[in-house]
């Protein structure tokens, strides 16, 4: 009988560490992702200082300004009483998402400036770049006078 006493006495020491344990592990769960909940909401307090604005559009906001995944691409939205948006009549080509986007009419942010790629523009390519796209599209643009075509001195090769 006695055998069965001692028995009892480990097996409860052995659920009580293992409950501890338990219980330490998710109290740790719990605190950190509380501490993580007020970092973010200390950062948001601090964009509100900084910016004045309120972050709960915050997304929306970052979408308009090209940070959807598009590289860059944005769309101004000119008021009713601003001057028509003009953009730059040679634009850099340094990406091959750039070579793709030649002729589109689309507004890309290049380097901090806007640039309409549509036709009758000069495209310079600025840097080499391994394209494996429809060069014919960029061709014929070029032989029907659609677009100007030229490179910097540092680039070798279209």
């Amino acid at each position: 009988m006695k055998k069965t006493n001692s028995e009892k006495g480990s097996i409860s020491v052995f659920v009580i560490v293992a409950f501890i344990f338990c219980m330490t592990i998710l109290m740790r769960i719990y605190w950190s992702s509380s501490n993580y909940q007020v970092t973010v909401l200390q950062a948001q307090e601090q964009i509100m200082d900084i910016y004045g604005e309120d972050v709960k559009n915050m997304n929306e906001i970052y979408e308009n300004l090209g940070g959807n995944g598009s590289g860059g691409i944005i769309t101004p939205t000119p008021t009713p009483t601003s001057p028509p948006v003009t953009y730059p009549d040679t634009v850099p080509i340094k990406t091959a998402v750039h070579l793709d986007k030649i002729g589109s009419g689309e507004v890309i942010e290049i380097d901090g400036v806007a640039y309409s790629f549509e036709k009758g523009k000069e495209y310079v390519l600025q840097n080499d770049i391994s394209y494996s796209g429809n060069y014919e599209k960029i061709g014929n643009m070029i032989k029907n006078s659609e677009i100007r075509w030229s490179r910097t001195k540092s680039s070798n090769s279209c």
